[in-house]
């Protein structure tokens, strides 16, 4: 995708000025320079905490990098879904629900097919 920018005039800050203030609080970032993908695996981000004042870390921390690797090695696969036991026990009651009057329908025509075979006889 590309777009063309297209401005009348630039207005340049200080570099000193911050725009956004300062909370005081520690940040946790989830930084999607870090993103890899490979062997059915997806590592979706590197993940952080920023300490007030303290910069972003670079795109080659060795420690992201490592975690991004570690991951695409032995973590879980995309494709992967953990059935629980309380997933099975609702996909199990869900069917019996919805089995059950096709059941008993079948079961009272099979009745009455019987039921009319002996009478005609």
């Amino acid at each position: 995708m590309r777009a063309t920018l297209i401005a009348e005039s630039i207005h340049v800050t200080p570099e000193d000025l911050l725009l956004i203030p300062d909370s005081g609080t520690t940040r946790v970032v989830q930084d999607y320079r870090y993103k890899r993908t490979g062997n059915g695996r997806i590592f979706r981000y590197g993940e952080y905490t920023l300490n007030p004042g303290e910069a972003w870390k670079g795109s080659d921390e060795p420690t992201l990098l490592q975690k991004a690797e570690h991951h695409l090695r032995h973590g879980k696969k995309y494709s992967y879904y953990d059935y629980s036991f309380r997933l099975i026990s609702a996909w199990a009651l869900g069917v019996v629900v919805l089995a059950s009057p096709l059941v008993l329908a079948w079961l009272r025509r099979k009745n009455k097919r019987h039921m009319n075979s002996r009478t005609v006889a």
